[in-house]
């Protein structure tokens, strides 16, 4: 009965085992350098990582965001980097990860978006979430691109910084002084036309 048992857990530890290691058989890690990043409103930013692959598989990985970054980046911008097998931490391959800030602070604009100033009295905005390593993969015949997850990522803190400054009336004298210009050459033209007019009718 004894050795019955002991072959039943044997069994059973080698079938826990052979199905680890071939859950295991692809991957990446991530090599970080900063957790928290201050960022301009409005701006692009990169930061960069190292991904390396220790498992026995060749793969394409690619970063993103997790959903709670999502509401302060307006767009990604990210390479994906093949990633050969046995490829360890010392000789993580770089990636980085570039994406642009929303406009998240209050403006005072006298026309639309125009002739705007900025006072900066909010609290500053911050966003707290990941950084996920995922695999890209391509679809057969159609070429098209999708991602999955490979299970790692790491923490990410985002600080909005603002940029107060006053009101810049420079664009609407630009555009008073055009608009001048432009009124004086209509009636200059007009005015000689005018002459010309009056020479013929002689």
């Amino acid at each position: 009965m004894k050795k019955r048992v002991y072959i039943a857990v044997l069994i059973c530890l080698l079938i826990v085992g052979l199905s680890q290691s071939a859950l295991a058989r692809k991957g990446v890690g991530i090599v970080w350098n900063t957790e928290t990043e201050i960022v301009n409103e409005g701006a692009s930013h990169c930061i960069s990582y190292g991904v390396y692959n220790p498992w026995d598989e060749d793969v394409a990985a690619t970063l993103t965001a997790s959903e709670e970054l999502k509401p302060i980046i307006v767009k990604e911008d990210t390479e994906p980097k093949f990633i050969k097998a046995e490829t360890y931490h010392e000789q993580a391959i770089p990636i980085e990860f570039c994406f642009k800030v929303a406009r998240v602070y209050a403006r005072n604009c006298l026309v639309g978006g125009m002739l705007c100033e900025q006072t900066c009295t909010e609290p500053q905005v911050e966003y707290s979430g990941n950084i996920l390593a995922l695999e890209e993969q391509t679809g057969g015949t159609t070429g098209t691109g999708s991602a999955t997850s490979l299970g790692v990522s790491v923490p990410l803190k985002i600080k909005v910084a603002c940029n107060a400054h006053p009101r810049n009336y420079t664009p609407a004298y630009i555009a008073i002084i055009i608009i001048a210009l432009l009124l004086i050459a209509w009636i200059l033209y007009k005015k000689q036309k005018g002459n010309a007019n009056k020479q013929e009718l002689q």
